[in-house]
């Protein structure tokens, strides 16, 4: 969900709970992305639909806490170190991505791709960690910390097979507002996906991500099902096509998650 959503969505919460200021910094925080680094108030304020005088309150303060940096030269803002200590300290309190990356990285060795770990976030998919083949150039190179969308890739739609009925159906509504016209397409798709991992274990898209790239993905659970999250191949179509995919990787897939799973929970 791009920063427009996210605020669309906070504004309509009912709940008093909600601290309006904090869900408003959040939101200019979320407008940023790899692709759109340098951003000013005027581009904020068009991304978040908040007012400019907001925007520009909120951005001064953002930079005096260190979460933002402003550029003179620029007259615009770009995420600040502050940002980066909390993603730190996150990444390094998830015992998932210790346990995995070991056979992630075999797995994306032996299949010349890339393995990925990702959790949703809104309507995106955060990759918290990734494992790019050391034996081949062709990998997609995606970087630990990269947005992909829960809609249309196949870690995304193996993390929503593997969601609670309603926290799903509250994903879909939102899905259905973002997406539009382009939704009932799409949901006929995702409705496939989940019907492919309660049948086999893991789901496939192909060159749907980008024109050459296929890739399976399957739900990974963790412990009490407080968190879920999914594990994935992606790569060329030249070393991941359909057979292999659903005859091979796709298992190997359910496989891995079931040992980080099981690995997790012994040391609760």
């Amino acid at each position: 969900m791009d920063a427009i959503d996210q605020h669309d969505a906070a504004a309509s919460s009912k709940d008093r709970s909600v601290v309006t200021a904090v869900s408003r910094g959040l939101s200019i925080l979320s407008a940023f992305s790899s692709r759109e680094v340098w951003l000013g108030n005027s581009e904020i304020a068009a991304r978040t639909r908040l007012p400019k005088a907001t925007v520009s309150r909120l951005t001064q303060t953002l930079s005096m806490l260190g979460y933002l940096h402003h550029s003179r030269r620029r007259k615009q803002y770009r995420l600040g170190v502050a940002v980066l200590t909390l993603g730190y300290a996150v990444l390094e309190n998830l015992d998932v991505r210790k346990v995995a990356r070991p056979s992630m990285q075999a797995f994306a060795d032996s299949c010349n791709a890339l393995v990925a770990l990702g959790v949703r976030e809104r309507l995106d998919m955060i990759h918290l960690e990734t494992c790019h083949s050391n034996s081949t150039m062709l990998t997609l190179r995606v970087d630990s910390g990269s947005r992909a969308r829960v809609a249309t890739t196949a870690f995304g739609r193996a993390l929503l097979a593997a969601l609670p009925h309603d926290e799903r159906e509250t994903v879909f509504q939102q899905m259905s507002h973002h997406y539009r016209d382009q939704w009932p397409k799409l949901k006929q798709e995702i409705d496939q996906a989940i019907r492919e991992v309660r049948r086999q274990g893991f789901c496939i898209v192909m060159g749907l991500w980008q024109p050459d790239i296929n890739a399976v993905a399957v739900p990974l659970v963790c412990r009490d099902r407080s968190e879920v999250l999914s594990i994935g191949c992606a790569g060329s179509a030249q070393y991941l096509p359909p057979h292999r995919l659903e005859k091979e990787i796709g298992p190997r897939l359910v496989d891995l998650a079931q040992r980080i799973t099981a690995e997790l929970s012994r040391r609760v």
